[in-house]
């Protein structure tokens, strides 16, 4: 009988389109930056993604401007903020350029060995943040 993968906390989703797409995620308890592939034959999203670790430094800031980000959701979905306002919040504007340049390209997969695993979400509300959202990350084996 073979046992399902354990559920890894998601730190962030900072790319969502019909699930998340990229952000940060625990695998077996090490925070790693995800990025789902695309399938070009399909036209469409795939269920694989890149996974790559991250040290402390680069999750601690990237979490920094995680908050940034949800203080705006928060202000748009509380009706203060438009839609039509691209984030942060103007309070939030200088920090967030400011972390921009410290984490640099530091989340980016690079040309190194990302994992590649297979990513089931369990998102536990609409607003892909909240503490009970968690993945599991199956391995890809030959062939598939």
């Amino acid at each position: 009988m073979t046992s399902e993968p354990p559920w890894n906390r998601i730190w962030t989703v900072t790319d969502y389109h019909d699930g998340p797409r990229g952000g940060i995620a625990d695998l077996l308890g090490v925070p790693h930056v995800y990025a789902c592939e695309f399938d070009e034959t399909l036209d469409e999203y795939s269920d694989r993604f890149r996974l790559s670790p991250i040290d402390a430094d680069v999750l601690g800031l990237a979490m920094e401007d995680w908050a940034i980000w949800c203080r705006f959701a928060d202000a748009v979905y509380a009706g203060f903020v438009s839609n039509d306002q691209r984030p942060p919040l103007p309070r939030d504007r200088a920090r967030h350029e400011e972390l921009r340049l410290l984490i640099g390209t530091r989340l980016e997969i690079g040309p190194g060995q990302p994992i590649t695993m297979r990513g089931e979400f369990r998102p536990s509300i609409a607003r892909a943040r909240h503490p009970d959202d968690a993945v599991r990350w199956f391995p890809i084996f030959a062939g598939e």
